[in-house]
């Protein structure tokens, strides 16, 4: 059975083997290197030892011409001369006999040659002394007997035998140098053209894969273009790079309109910040779902969208997907409207027979058969119910549609704590437990709704009343950090089943087991929180209880309005 490898496998199979045979030549070409330099280091060391020789006997032929001159003419300044040529050669000769280690070529005719020299020197010496002391004629007797010039030849002789072997093994070592270069060549040679086959090789297989990669991104191009989604592209300035033909067919924009265009600039202006806190998560690696927004058509009006995104941070781009939900909006909207609109035909009639059932709770209870009465109970409870999921239901329609006013101004921190607690403290009795604020209040300032402050507050007192055992106070707490203020309820209950936590502020959210309410509640308060400029959160421990707390800006003592005096005449 014929084993098929991955493309991957089949070229680093082949690149693997070329970097083998790469290595081979690295290594074998490390070696040849490596002698060559040594051969070139031995001929630069032979070329110095020959020139070394040529100025050792040009210096001793100098001396000895100087110490003649002196014995001629008894002049001073040839003395001079010949004592500085001495010593030169005796200076050269001991660097001749440093480079001239054992090994090498000549070093046993230098050690021969030293005394020679050394004695041609000595006698020079005498010659010397002997003019200055008893003149020409006294040194001439000793020139006559031709010793000099018989161990200046000797020296010579010695010299030129020394270079002629430094010559000899000089081409040796060259002929033998040349020949290992021309074996390392045709090896080299034939290794780089296995190299050039395995990388022929991989290069063909990358090929065909490119063609594969080619028609899979022909069929992704096609796609792009029918498909009936808006498909772009968009870099990380928030630019348009690439945008398919369906955004001229829902929106009216032409690609070439689009392109080098700031995407932003087709958000609604209330939800321009929410998509722009989108694609900042995206440059920092998060993926984008689900987000709806409504975005510019060409012709003015405005469509709603629902975004998908996911960014590439090595390209620095944004690779977006969206889909038309006008008509679905709209739909949902009039679905919204019906029901809002019965629900709030409900309140009125609620209303009253809520209060009716709270007179006859007040007024003949007592003479009630315990059925009676116990219906009644039921009766009152179950309207109570139904006026609470009627208001929570028209909360979130006007959250949902903008409809919910606000006045926000600056008011003090403190008194809005103590005004929650004092309005639903009657509650919390009522179901055998209290509240306790805990610490300091920090001295700060909020911009905020007083009443929706206190709706906030009242759903998450009255949360923790219901999931907290009889006796066990509840814990409001406050801090301040940087520029906002942090509020929170503790409780001491079971805590929030893992399960649920990433719901629980969803509408209709209600953990298995819970007690009563609407499910709306905790969505109402973070809508309310954010309106407000804040967020909102929860820390829980399992059978340990649970914070709920939210975040809001603190008003800088700069921005609050100056207290002023006022007098009358």
């Amino acid at each position: 059975m014929r084993i098929r490898f991955s493309l991957r496998s089949e070229v680093a199979v082949s690149f693997f083997a070329a970097f083998l045979v790469l290595v081979a030549i690295g290594v074998a070409s490390y070696y040849s290197f490596s002698g060559l330099l040594k051969t070139q280091e031995w001929v630069t060391h032979t070329q110095e030892d020959l020139h070394l020789l040529n100025r050792l006997l040009s210096e001793i032929e100098i001396a000895g011409s100087e110490q003649r001159l002196y014995l001629i003419t008894g002049q001073e300044r040839y003395i001079d001369s010949y004592s500085e040529y001495r010593q030169r050669a005796l200076t050269t000769l001991k660097r001749i006999n440093s480079l001239l280690a054992p090994p090498d070529i000549g070093q046993q005719q230098i050690t021969m040659l030293e005394p020679f020299i050394i004695e041609r020197f000595k006698i020079a010496d005498l010659l010397i002394k002997i003019r200055k002391k008893d003149g020409f004629l006294a040194a001439q007797k000793i020139i006559k007997t031709g010793r000099t010039d018989g161990i200046t030849e000797l020296i010579r002789d010695y010299i030129e035998k020394i270079k002629s072997e430094q010559r000899k093994s000089l081409a040796v070592r060259v002929a033998i140098a040349r020949k290992s270069a021309e074996k390392m060549s045709s090896a080299i040679t034939a290794a780089i053209v296995s190299a050039l086959i395995f990388l022929s090789l991989a290069a063909w297989i990358i090929y065909q894969d490119l063609n594969e990669r080619l028609r899979l991104e022909d069929e992704r191009a096609r796609f792009f273009r029918i498909s009936v989604d808006l498909f772009c592209v968009v870099n990380f300035d928030g630019l348009f790079e690439q945008v398919n033909p369906a955004w001229e067919k829902t929106l009216g924009y032409a690609p070439v309109e689009l392109i080098s265009r700031p995407i932003l600039d087709l958000f609604h202006p209330d939800d321009r910040t929410a998509a722009m806190r989108e694609i900042e998560r995206l440059t920092l690696g998060f993926t984008i779902t689900d987000f709806e927004a409504r975005t510019l058509c060409k012709d003015g009006s405005f469509r709603y969208l629902r975004w998908n995104a996911v960014a590439s941070l090595p390209e620095r781009v944004i690779y977006a997907s969206a889909r038309d939900i006008t008509e679905q909006k709209r739909l949902i909207r009039m679905k919204d409207e019906v029901i809002a609109m019965a629900t709030h035909e409900m309140r009125n009639p609620l209303t009253a027979i809520h209060a009716s059932l709270s007179v006859l709770m007040e007024e003949v209870k007592q003479s009630l058969k315990p059925t009676a009465e116990k219906l009644l109970s039921i009766a009152y409870q179950s309207s109570s119910h139904l006026i609470e999921l009627v208001n929570d239901f028209l909360d979130i329609q006007k959250l949902e549609y903008g409809r919910m006013e606000f006045h926000i101004h600056p008011l003090p921190l403190e008194p809005l704590l103590k005004k929650a607690v004092d309005l639903n403290s009657a509650y919390a009795q009522k179901n055998g437990v209290s509240f306790h604020i805990r610490g300091f209040i920090p001295p700060v300032t909020v911009n905020v709704d007083e009443g929706r402050f206190l709706q906030v507050m009242a759903n998450l007192l009255t949360n923790a009343v219901k999931y907290s055992s009889q006796g066990n106070p509840i814990q409001i707490a406050s801090s301040q950090w940087d520029d906002f203020v942090r509020i929170s309820v503790i409780d001491s209950g079971r805590g929030i089943p893992e399960e649920f936590q990433s719901r629980i502020f969803e509408k209709f959210a209600q953990a298995e087991g819970s007690k009563q309410g609407t499910g709306l509640g905790l969505s109402i308060s973070k809508a309310i929180v954010e309106k407000m400029g804040g967020n909102i959160g929860f820390n829980t421990h399992q059978g340990r209880g649970t914070e709920f707390f939210f975040d809001l800006p603190v008003v800088p003592k700069s921005e609050l309005p100056k207290k002023t005096s006022s007098s009358t005449t």
